[in-house]
C-alpha cells in the first residue's frame, strides 16, 4: 500500500488517454492521495491529432476507447483544473528519429502542481 502524501512527483506517460471515463475520478484520487502537499504531476497524453476526440457518451455507446481518447486542450484542463495548478501545458515537440530524444506532436505534455 502506498503511504499517503509520500511522493514529490508523479509522472503519467500514456495511461490517462486509455482510461474509461468512469475511471477518471479514481485515477485523480489516487494521484492526489499519493502526492505531497505542493507536489508535482506530469502527464503525456493524446491530443486530438493523435486520437479521436471521443465524448464519454460515445465511449459507452460504442463500447470502445478506439485505441485511446484524444483530448482537446479545454477538455483536458477541465479534468485537472479543480485539483491542480497548471504550470505548463503544450503540445510535445516532434523530433526526427533517430534522435536521443523522443517527441511526437500528437501528444499533450503538462506539468501541474497539487493544490
Amino acid at each position: 500500500m502506498i503511504k499517503p502524501h509520500s511522493y514529490d512527483f508523479i509522472y503519467d506517460c500514456g495511461l490517462f488517454h486509455h482510461l474509461a471515463p468512469h475511471r477518471r475520478l479514481t485515477y485523480l484520487e489516487i494521484i492526489k492521495r499519493a502526492l505531497k502537499k505542493d507536489g508535482y504531476f506530469g502527464i503525456v497524453c493524446f491530443n486530438t491529432d493523435g486520437a479521436l476526440d471521443t465524448s464519454d457518451w460515445e465511449v459507452y455507446k460504442e463500447g470502445s476507447l478506439k485505441r485511446g481518447i484524444g483530448y482537446t486542450e479545454k477538455r483536458l484542463k477541465e479534468v485537472f483544473s479543480n485539483d491542480f495548478k497548471i504550470i505548463n501545458f503544450r503540445k510535445m515537440k516532434k523530433t526526427n528519429q533517430p534522435d536521443d530524444l523522443f517527441g511526437e506532436d500528437i501528444l499533450w505534455v503538462s506539468l501541474m502542481e497539487s493544490l
